[in-house]
């Protein structure tokens, strides 16, 4: 839901709150012998968010987001936080992102409290993200995005990278 658009009203930036299902994944093996691996830890809830943007002219603007996602059942509940810079021109754009997510509660995993029960980890992970794209004069979107751990506690280190492919309809 928008509150308040930018758009609009030239002062402010946009404003908008969102609501998210969270459907809990596992790691069970899935879609017959295809080897795909569904991830997750069984874990359904709910979230909200609020998010901010302002166009800042020149191609340029920014955006962050911060909410709550609650968990039922294996995991903890948790805060999290994001913060973005974009640009664009003429097809072309970029984004970079910084991401932070705390659960509210758990075990180390150095604990003695830890059975191996990794669902049961009070995470804590940052993430910085790097995004290039394009998109099409017939508005598709194509993209390829880095992104890597540089922070975290009972998290692995991990990098990923995406392709993206958005199409209008």
């Amino acid at each position: 839901w928008t509150l308040v658009d930018e758009f609009y009203r030239d002062q402010l930036p946009t404003i908008s709150v969102s609501v998210e299902a969270v459907l809990g994944g596992n790691y069970e093996l899935s879609f017959g012998d295809s080897g795909v691996y569904p991830p997750g830890d069984g874990a359904n809830g709910l979230g909200v968010m609020v998010s901010a943007g302002k166009v800042l002219g020149q191609g340029f603007s920014l955006m962050g987001d911060v909410g709550l996602r609650y968990r039922h059942g294996v995991r903890s509940d948790a805060i999290f936080s994001r913060v973005a810079m974009a640009y664009s021109y003429a097809m072309f754009s970029g984004v970079f992102t910084l991401t932070q997510t705390q659960d509210f509660d758990g075990v180390d995993a150095n604990d003695a409290a830890f059975d191996g029960d990794f669902s049961s980890l009070k995470q804590e992970v940052s993430l910085a993200d790097l995004g290039l794209g394009w998109t099409s004069d017939t508005g598709y979107f194509f993209g390829i995005n880095y992104a890597q751990s540089i922070e975290g506690r009972n998290v692995g280190r991990n990098a990923l990278t995406s392709l993206t492919m958005t199409v209008p309809f």
